[in-house]
C-alpha cells in the first residue's frame, strides 16, 4: 500500500440499496435504483436491522439479489425496521477513476475495442502511416468473399468519389505500379516498361506508337536518342519512322540529312552509307544521285520562311538487328528559288551494328523551325 501524508484517497464502488419494507418473512429481494443488485457476497455489505448493526454470515445472508436474516426470534415482522443496507465495494471494484488518472500502461491490449471509437475522431494529427520494405502503410481489404478491396477518394463536400479497386481474386495479381517523377505534359498518357515503372508518353494512334515528339527553334540538330528523354530506339519495335515537317533552314540552297549513330548519340557516323537518291523538281530538271555520307538527302532547301519549307519521312528497318540495317525515303521542299522538288530514296548503311540514335540537320546553318516526330511498329 502507497503511504500518504494526511487523509488517505478514497476508492470504491459505494452504494446504498433501495429501501425495504418488512413483512412476515426474513427473504428480501435487493435493488439499486430499482433494478436488481446482486452484491459478490454478505461481507462486502453493512446492514442495520431495528438499530443494530448486522454480522454477515451469521445475522443474515446474502444469494444472488436476495438477502435472508436469520433473527433470533425466527421470523420477521411488519414491525420490524431495515434501517439501511451499504455496499462497500465489489470484489476488484475500483469505482470510477478520475479523470487524467488512467496511463496508456494500464490498458491491456486489445483492451480499446471499435465499438468504443466515435466515427470521425481519429484526426489527421493522429495518422502518422508509414511504410517499411515488407509491410504497407495502408491496405485497403476485400471481405472475403467478392467484395475486392478499394479505396475512395472524395470531393470536398464528400458527396462524390472515385475508387481505385484491385484486380479480382481470380487474377492472382500481385505487382507494383511505380509513378514518374514529373506529372508530365499535356495529352500525354501513363505507359508502363513491362516491371511496373510507369512513364508519361504521348499518344500514338493506329498500328504505331507515338514515341517522342520534338520542335525545333533554331537549332543545330534534331536527336533521337535511345533511353534519352523518354526515346526508345532499340529492338522494342521492328520497324521506326520520323516525321517532319513546315521544317525551314537558316541558309539558304541547303540539304537536309540524317545520319546514325550507334554509341547513343556521342558521336555519328559520317561515311559508310549507300544512299541513292531520285530527284524530280517542278521545272522538270529531274536527277538521280546517290550519297555515302548520310542515310537521307533532301537538297536545296530555301530559307524564306513565309514561302520555302519543305516536309518529309524517313523509315528505318530493324535497327536493332545484327545485319545491316535498311531505310527509305520521301520528302518535299519548295527550294531556294521557289521550285518544288521531290526527292525519294533509300540505301543501307553497309556496317553491321546496333542503330541507337539518328540526327536529323542541314550541312550548313540550323534548323530555323520544324516539328519532328518518332514512331515505332512493334514486331510480330
Amino acid at each position: 500500500m502507497v503511504g500518504y501524508i494526511g487523509k488517505e484517497p478514497t476508492v470504491g464502488n459505494f452504494i446504498k440499496l433501495d429501501a425495504i419494507t418488512t413483512s412476515s418473512t426474513n427473504t428480501y429481494n435487493l435493488a439499486n435504483g430499482g433494478v436488481a443488485y446482486s452484491p459478490e457476497n454478505s461481507r462486502v455489505c453493512l446492514v442495520s436491522l431495528n438499530g443494530v448493526i448486522q454480522s454477515p454470515d451469521t445475522a443474515y445472508t446474502i444469494s444472488g439479489s436476495q438477502i435472508t436474516f436469520i433473527p433470533s426470534s425466527g421470523t420477521l415482522t411488519n414491525a420490524d425496521t431495515i434501517d439501511f443496507i451499504m455496499v462497500y465495494g465489489d470484489v476488484l471494484s475500483i469505482g470510477t477513476p478520475s479523470d487524467n488518472t488512467v496511463s496508456a500502461s494500464k490498458l491491456t491490449t486489445d483492451s480499446v475495442i471499435t465499438a468504443k471509437v466515435q466515427n470521425d475522431a481519429i484526426t489527421t494529427d493522429k495518422i502518422n502511416l508509414v511504410s517499411t520494405s515488407s509491410t504497407p502503410s495502408l491496405e485497403a481489404k476485400g471481405d472475403g468473399g467478392s467484395q475486392d478491396g478499394y479505396i475512395q477518394l472524395n470531393c470536398s463536400q464528400n458527396s462524390h468519389g472515385i475508387k481505385l479497386k484491385s484486380p479480382p481474386h481470380s487474377a492472382s495479381a500481385s505487382y507494383t505500379l511505380t509513378f514518374p517523377t514529373t506529372d508530365g505534359n499535356a495529352n500525354e498518357f501513363l505507359k508502363t516498361d513491362g516491371s511496373g515503372v510507369l512513364s508519361f508518353a504521348e499518344a500514338g494512334g493506329g498500328a504505331y506508337t507515338l514515341i517522342k515528339s520534338q520542335t525545333a527553334s533554331n537549332s543545330a540538330s534534331v536527336e533521337f536518342k535511345n533511353g534519352v528523354s523518354s526515346v526508345v530506339l532499340d529492338s522494342t519495335y521492328c520497324h521506326y519512322f520520323v516525321i517532319g515537317y513546315d521544317v525551314v533552314s537558316q541558309t539558304d540552297d541547303k540539304n537536309l540529312q540524317i545520319q546514325f549513330s550507334t554509341d547513343a548519340g556521342s558521336s555519328y557516323i559520317t561515311s559508310g552509307y549507300d544512299t541513292i537518291i531520285n530527284r524530280i523538281r517542278s521545272d522538270l530538271a529531274n536527277s538521280n544521285q546517290t550519297a555515302t555520307d548520310c542515310a537521307m538527302l533532301l537538297n536545296s532547301f530555301g530559307n524564306n520562311a513565309s514561302a520555302q519549307k519543305g516536309d518529309f519521312k524517313f523509315e528505318l528497318f530493324n535497327p536493332a538487328g545484327t545485319l545491316k540495317t535498311s531505310y527509305f525515303f520521301n520528302g518535299t521542299c519548295i527550294d531556294h528559288q521557289g521550285r518544288v522538288g521531290h526527292m525519294n530514296g533509300g540505301g543501307i548503311y553497309e556496317t553491321n551494328g546496333d542503330v541507337d540514335a539518328i540526327k536529323i540537320f542541314f550541312n550548313s546553318g540550323n534548323i530555323v523551325s520544324g516539328i519532328f516526330k518518332l514512331y515505332g511498329l512493334t514486331g510480330a
